[in-house]
C-alpha cells in the first residue's frame, strides 16, 4: 500500500480570498509607510500642528494619534463614517479599496467660554469649571500668561500702577481666543489692583465685608479633532451668542454693527475689538483682536448678573425682588416679552421703548414724542435715563468702587454737558423752599427725603479731594447706594401702591415732554411765588450759560412741572365758566381710589359726552392739598431725588448706544472664536 503525499487542491474561492487579503494588507502598510513619512512635511507646513506661537500653554495638551477614518473615537470628535455589521466581508473589502483606512489627526484641548456667577457649578460641557479672576491659580488653569507675566497681588500694597502692556502689532500667530483670555485674566487684575488703591486713597482698606460679584467668566476645555478633512482647519474656542454679547459688555466693547440677516457683526471699543461672519457649513466665527490700551481701572464694568440684561436693551427695576433663579428666568427672551407688569424696562428699540411706556400707562401723544424723529427727547441729557434713574434697581455693589454700565438705551450719555452734583445742589434748594411754603403739617416722608438729601450733600462735599467733579470716592458711591435704600424703602411701602408711582411717572413723562417741545412764554411763571400760571417750559435751557442750567431745571420742575403732576382734581374755571374734567387728573384719581382706568361702567362720568356738565371746581395746588395731592407729591420728590442719585452713580461709556439685538438673549447659538 503507498501512500500518497501530494496535497488537495484547494478550492479557486479559498484562492481569490487570501490574494483580496494579501492585497489588502500590503496596501495597508503602504499607505501607513507614506503617513509616517508624510508626517514630517504636515508638520513644516503647519497644516493641523499649532506650536506654542498659537496655543500658547495649551501646546502641552495637544495630541497627535493615528485614527481611523472611518470611525472616529466618539469622545474626541464626531464621526465621520460607520461600518454596518450587516456588511458581506466581500463588500468591506471592496469599500477598503477606495477608502482610507488610516489617517494622522490632531487631538487637542480648546476652550468652552461662558459667562455665570461665580459659585454656578454646572457648565456647558461635563467637568471642572475655571473662573477667572485674575490670581496667579486662575491663570494657569486657564493655561494663559505665566505668573510671573504679572505683579503678584502682594504688590498692590505699594500704590503703584500696574506696568502698560505693550500692543504687539507684528507677531499675530497667537489665536484671537487665546489673546481673550489673557485680556480677561489682565482685566479682573488690574481692576482689583485699582480698586485697592481707590480704599487707600480714601483712607483705608476695602472693608473684609463686600457684596460679591454675581457675574464670572467661566472657561471649560473640551477635546477637539482635527484632520485633513476638517472644515475650519485652526484651533477655536466655542460660545454662544448671547455669551459673546455679554462678553463684550464685560470688556467695554460696543457694537458698531449687530446684522443678523446678513450675518456681519462688528463690535469696537477700549482698545479691542470683535468682528464676526458666518462660514458655509460651520458657523458663525468671530475674531477678537486688540487695536490699542484698553482701561480697566475707573471703566471696568460692574461685576453683576444685571449686566446679562442691560447688554440686550432690558434694565430690570426695583419692583423686581433680587432673586438669582427668578433673575435666570429673566434673562431669557421669551419671559421679558410676555411680562404684563412693569418688571423689567426694555429700552434697546423703538418697539420695545412703546411697550415699555405702554406698561408705564404713557398715552398716544407722550409715545409720539419719545420715538418721533422730529420731537425733543432731551434736556440736560435724554429723558429715558431719567426713566431708568426713577424705576432701574441699584446695579452697584456696596463697598466696591465700580460704576460703569452697559448702555440699554437707544440714546447717547455724556456726563460732561451737565453737572449732576450741582443739580443736587439745585434740588435740596427747591425741596427746602417747598417745604417752607407748606401750609400746614409737611409729611413725614418728605422731611426724611430732605434729611437724606442734606446729609448725601455733605459727604459728597467732605469726600475725596484728589478726586476730579466727576469721579467719586469709595466712601461717596457707598453713601449714594444707602440713599438709594432709603429712597425705594419709601416708594416700596405698602401706603405706596406701585400703580400711584407708575401714574406719576405717567404725568410726569407727559409734562416734561411737553414742556421741553413747547416754546417758552415770558408771563408763565411767577418767580416769587415760585406757582405755575402756564404751561412750564424748558426751552431757556439753550440759552443760560452752562453753570445756571441745574438751578434753571430744578426750579422749573418744582414750579411748574410738579404741581401739574400731583395734581388729581379739574381743571381751573374762568371767571363765569363751568370747569371741564382733565383726563389725566381724573385718570389719576381712578387710580387712587383703585379704580382701573380702563375699566368701564355704568356712571356718567365714564362717558367722554358727559365732561362739560361736571361742577365747577378749582385745581387743587399745594396752597391746600388733598391727601391724594400730599402723597403724590411725596411720590414726585422720592423720584426726583431718585433719579439724580442713581445717575451720580452709575456710568455709562460716551460711544456706547444700544443696537436692537433683544432676539437673542438667551439664545444658545453656537458661535466660535478663532
Amino acid at each position: 500500500m503507498s501512500l500518497d503525499l501530494t496535497l488537495p487542491r484547494m478550492d479557486s474561492n479559498f484562492e481569490i480570498a487570501a490574494t483580496v487579503l494579501l492585497a489588502v494588507i500590503t496596501i495597508v502598510i503602504i499607505n501607513i509607510l507614506v503617513l509616517i513619512i508624510h508626517l514630517p512635511s504636515t508638520r513644516a507646513r503647519g497644516d493641523l500642528i499649532w506650536d506654542s506661537r498659537v496655543l500658547g500653554e495649551w501646546v502641552k495638551y495637544q495630541r497627535f494619534r493615528l485614527r481611523n477614518s472611518v470611525s472616529l473615537d466618539s469622545q474626541e470628535g464626531q464621526k465621520t463614517g460607520s461600518s454596518s455589521l450587516s456588511r458581506t466581508y466581500l463588500s468591506s473589502v471592496i469599500n477598503s479599496l477606495y477608502l482610507p483606512i488610516f489617517k494622522y489627526v490632531t487631538v487637542l484641548e480648546l476652550p468652552v467660554i461662558f459667562l455665570a456667577s461665580p459659585d454656578n457649578m454646572k457648565g456647558p460641557v461635563e467637568g471642572e469649571i475655571w473662573y477667572i479672576d485674575g490670581s496667579v491659580e486662575s491663570c494657569t488653569q486657564t493655561r494663559t500668561a505665566p505668573p510671573e507675566h504679572l505683579p503678584h497681588i502682594d504688590s498692590f500694597m505699594s500704590g503703584k500702577s500696574l506696568p502698560r502692556e505693550r500692543v504687539n502689532t507684528v507677531a499675530n500667530d497667537k489665536a484671537s481666543w487665546l489673546r481673550l483670555l489673557e485680556v480677561l485674566q489682565r482685566m479682573e487684575r488690574e481692576s482689583t489692583h485699582w480698586e485697592s488703591r481707590q480704599w487707600r486713597k480714601a483712607g483705608g482698606a476695602r472693608p473684609d465685608k463686600v457684596e460679591e460679584t454675581s457675574l464670572a467668566v467661566g472657561v471649560q476645555p473640551y477635546k477637539r479633532v482635527f484632520d485633513g478633512t476638517s472644515i475650519f482647519r485652526r484651533p477655536f474656542a466655542t460660545t454662544t451668542i448671547c455669551h459673546l454679547v455679554e462678553l463684550a459688555a464685560v470688556l467695554g466693547i460696543y457694537w458698531k454693527q449687530f446684522d443678523r440677516n446678513k450675518d456681519k457683526y462688528r463690535a469696537e471699543g477700549n482698545g479691542l475689538s470683535l468682528r464676526g461672519t458666518r462660514i458655509e457649513n460651520f458657523g458663525l466665527v468671530f475674531t477678537f483682536e486688540r487695536m490699542g490700551w484698553y482701561n480697566f481701572e475707573e471703566k471696568r464694568v460692574i461685576p453683576t448678573s444685571d449686566v446679562k440684561e442691560l447688554c440686550f436693551g432690558n434694565a430690570p427695576t426695583f419692583y423686581r425682588p433680587r432673586n438669582p433663579s427668578e433673575d435666570m428666568g429673566w434673562q431669557e427672551a421669551t419671559t421679558v416679552r410676555q411680562q404684563m407688569t412693569l418688571k423689567t424696562l426694555r429700552l434697546g428699540s423703538e418697539q420695545d421703548m412703546s411697550t415699555t411706556l405702554t406698561l408705564i400707562g404713557c398715552n398716544k401723544d407722550t409715545i409720539s414724542h419719545l420715538l418721533s424723529p422730529e420731537s425733543k427727547k432731551s434736556h440736560l441729557f435724554p429723558v429715558v435715563f431719567e426713566i431708568m434713574g426713577m424705576l432701574s434697581r441699584t446695579y452697584h455693589l456696596k463697598n466696591r468702587c465700580f460704576t460703569y454700565l452697559p448702555n440699554p438705551t437707544m440714546h447717547y450719555w455724556n456726563r460732561r454737558e451737565l453737572s449732576l452734583r450741582r443739580l443736587l445742589s439745585a434740588f435740596r434748594k427747591y425741596l427746602h423752599i417747598m417745604i417752607a411754603e407748606f401750609p400746614r403739617h409737611v409729611p413725614s416722608d418728605i422731611e426724611y427725603i430732605q434729611s437724606v438729601a442734606d446729609d448725601l450733600l455733605i459727604k459728597l462735599r467732605d469726600g475725596d479731594h484728589h478726586l476730579s467733579p466727576t469721579q467719586l470716592g469709595p466712601t461717596q458711591l457707598d453713601a449714594l447706594h444707602d440713599a438709594l435704600s432709603q429712597i425705594d424703602n419709601i416708594l416700596s411701602e405698602p401706603s405706596t401702591r406701585k400703580e400711584i408711582v407708575l401714574d406719576v411717572i405717567r404725568r410726569h413723562l407727559q409734562e416734561l415732554l411737553q414742556a421741553i417741545n413747547e416754546p417758552a412764554d415770558e408771563e408763565n411763571t411767577d418767580e416769587s411765588s415760585h406757582v405755575a400760571l402756564e404751561s412750564p417750559s424748558l426751552e431757556r435751557l439753550i440759552s443760560l450759560p452752562p453753570e445756571y442750567r441745574e438751578h434753571e431745571f430744578m426750579r422749573v420742575y418744582f414750579s411748574g412741572i410738579r404741581q401739574r403732576v400731583v395734581s388729581v382734581a379739574y381743571k381751573r374755571a374762568g371767571a363765569g365758566e363751568i370747569g371741564s374734567r382733565d383726563a389725566a387728573g381724573d385718570a389719576s384719581l381712578r387710580i387712587h381710589m383703585g379704580r382701573s382706568e380702563n375699566a368701564r361702567d355704568d356712571d356718567d362720568d365714564d362717558n367722554p359726552g358727559d365732561s362739560d356738565k361736571v361742577p365747577p371746581a378749582r385745581v387743587s395746588t399745594l396752597t391746600e392739598p388733598t391727601d391724594f395731592d400730599a402723597r403724590r407729591n411725596t411720590i414726585w420728590c422720592a423720584l426726583v431725588f431718585r433719579t439724580i442719585c442713581w445717575l451720580l452713580l452709575h456710568d455709562f461709556d460716551e460711544q456706547d448706544v444700544q443696537l436692537p439685538k433683544s432676539e437673542v438673549q438667551g439664545s444658545r447659538l453656537p458661535v466660535y472664536i478663532q
